[in-house]
């Protein structure tokens, strides 16, 4: 539910502002969330970022704090949990991913020490694939699955991204639901 206020900008004028201020019950889109973890087959911090949840909240509404679950969510939280399907998460390795943003990450994660066979371990991915990645070889198919998996892990690790990036390409969809 939303409460519409006015307020003055630094010009002086009124404009509308909407404010959310009903929170929702946590305990169903955690179950999701858990439904998300165990029919994806992808680490938390990886549905985390498919999701677009920042991973403190999403350990937090797993694993609770202080030993207490989290009672209520925010909306926008929730919404953006419920437009993720465990069947999306699935398709990941079916649908084609970024290899820019990939190599991206996975040079951001070779700075940071790791070899190139930790990235492919933590990527699921073979170490040629991350060796053509770093060096900026040309590939031709790359899973957007392998691409979550190295955004989660440089997010894990506190990078943010220049420009927020959606797995969940609409083109991608339609060629999938059409097949």
């Amino acid at each position: 539910m939303t409460r519409t206020t006015t307020a003055t900008d630094h010009a002086g004028e009124q404009y509308a502002e909407q404010h959310e201020y009903e929170w929702v019950l946590a305990a169903p889109f955690r179950a999701h969330l858990r439904e998300l973890i165990d029919d994806g087959g992808l680490p938390w911090q990886a549905v985390a970022v498919a999701c677009g949840i920042p991973l403190r909240m999403t350990h937090t509404l797993l694993f609770g704090r202080h030993g207490r679950t989290l009672p209520k969510l925010p909306p926008r939280i929730a919404r953006q949990l419920l437009r993720v399907s465990p069947r999306d998460l699935r398709s990941l390795d079916r649908r084609p991913g970024n290899p820019e943003l990939a190599a991206q990450a996975a040079a951001v994660l070779h700075r940071r020490g790791m070899s190139v066979a930790e990235i492919a371990l933590l990527s699921r991915s073979d170490r040629a694939t991350i060796q053509d990645l770093l060096q900026g070889a040309a590939i031709g198919w790359f899973d957007a699955r392998t691409e979550l998996l190295l955004r989660a892990a440089c997010a894990q690790r506190g990078e943010r991204w220049a420009e927020p990036v959606d797995p969940w390409r609409p083109e991608t969809d339609l060629e999938l639901r059409a097949a």
